[in-house]
């Protein structure tokens, strides 16, 4: 741990001189392009060494070069989208505030815009080369044969632990359920003053991140795809009007988009309230009492998972080695076997929602050899990340031999795939 910390004081040092010095020294050149300190240091972070970020750049020019050879585009509104959310974004962390964004990154917002278009652009354009290469890969039984044979045939599969579990969230109260529908109530009257835009909301406040990049969009539902109380509200709703709605997720604030007879567009900003200590205490002794009656006899557990638990998995399979850090301290401090019966221990859902977990070792599973037809999807999905990997480096390899790659001294000594072709 000591050497760690060390090393990461070190290399923090080093990233500190580098800042020191001129950022826009050039360390490698692709082509005609050249890539300089700034763009090492603007994606540095303590878990990818310097020389990663340099490889990865790398990559980026060799698919921007495909990108101008193949005349490939992208739309310039999606750009512009793209860019206008960031610099929304931006504003809103600075008190939504234009002039504050542009004393705290010491650049007009002009430039910002143009740096976020270029940004953009390059990385847009780069993943679309990237697809179109991953798109092209045949792939076969026979490569999941050859894969199993080279790299799994006589692997070891440790011993199993079946695992039952009851999980129970934990519920806000009232207090603060009624704090976030205000919240989204203010929010409403901003959006319809037109002081705030839905996508500017959506993507600064919405814990729904997967429809937060599009702008809060849930495209097209039937009636019953979505839960009762969100298509209850839906379905009294005039188009452009917005509500907002509890649901089992959290608060919503809802636009409805379009209407068709039982279809239904919408787009939503998803908001969950906070819990308290007070709330955490009652799921704990709840568990704490269900426990009691689990050892007693007067329940089962696996019927007690059934009626009590909110999470319809109530049985999980894993390697000791791989068992979530809360199970595996459990089982390790109180020194759990067979049938015993854990203390509630913190959890977070799926959805990450806030819960408690009460969970028993019902068996293990002895080691076996690893086979084909019985772990046949798992070496699927290994094989074929492994064939996307190898396509990707052999098209960065092949690309390469026909560009001229330079590597500065600062870096000369990366172990990088493009060592080699590089002067």
């Amino acid at each position: 741990m000591k050497r760690f910390i060390l090393l990461v004081l070190v290399f923090s040092l080093e990233i500190q001189l580098l800042l020191a010095q001129n950022n826009d020294v050039i360390v490698a050149k692709v082509g005609e392009e050249t890539i300089c300190y700034s763009e090492i240091l603007s994606v540095y972070d303590y878990v990818h060494h310097p020389c990663t970020i340099l490889e990865g750049w790398i990559k980026i020019h060799l698919l921007l070069n495909q990108t101008i050879l193949q005349r490939i585009s992208i739309s310039q509104k999606i750009i512009k989208k793209e860019v206008n959310h960031k610099l929304d974004s931006l504003t809103l962390e600075y008190d939504n505030n234009r002039k504050n964004v542009e004393m705290g990154l010491n650049k007009k917002i002009k430039l910002i815009r143009d740096s976020l278009k270029n940004d953009y652009e390059i990385r847009l354009m780069a993943q679309e080369m990237k697809t179109q290469i991953l798109n092209a890969i045949e792939f076969s039984d026979k490569d999941i044969e050859h894969f199993f044979e080279m790299n799994l045939k006589g692997t070891v599969i440790p011993e199993r632990l079946e695992i039952g579990q009851i999980i129970i969230t934990i519920e806000a109260n009232q207090e603060e359920k009624e704090k976030t529908r205000q919240y989204l109530y203010n929010i409403q009257k901003l959006i319809e003053s037109g002081d705030l835009s839905f996508e500017r909301a959506t993507d600064s406040l919405s814990q729904d991140r997967g429809s937060a990049i599009r702008g809060g969009k849930l495209g097209w539902h039937k009636r019953g795809e979505l839960v009762s109380d969100f298509e209850s509200a839906i379905f009294r709703m005039k188009k452009g009007e917005y509500r907002v709605v509890e649901t089992q997720f959290g608060f919503h604030l809802i636009e409805l988009l379009e209407r068709k007879g039982d279809s239904y567009n919408s787009r939503h900003i998803l908001i969950k309230p906070k819990v308290t200590q007070d709330q955490r205490k009652i799921v704990i002794d709840k568990l704490d009492s269900l426990r009691t009656e689990i050892n007693q006899g007067n329940i089962a557990f696996e019927e007690a998972a059934q009626v009590f638990s909110d999470d319809t998995i109530t049985v999980i399979h894993v390697a000791y080695e791989n068992l979530p850090s809360p199970l595996f301290f459990a089982i390790d401090e109180d020194s759990l076997g067979l049938g015993d019966i854990s203390k509630p221990i913190p959890y977070r859902t799926k959805d990450r929602k806030e819960a408690y977990l009460l969970f028993q070792i019902i068996s293990e599973k002895k080691e076996r050899e690893m086979s084909l037809l019985e772990d046949y999807e798992s070496i699927r999905e290994l094989a074929f990340e492994e064939k996307r990997k190898n396509t990707l480096n052999d098209w960065y390899l092949n690309a390469s031999k026909n560009i001229d790659i330079q590597i500065g001294s600062r870096f000369e000594s990366c172990d990088t795939i493009f060592k080699n072709n590089a002067d």
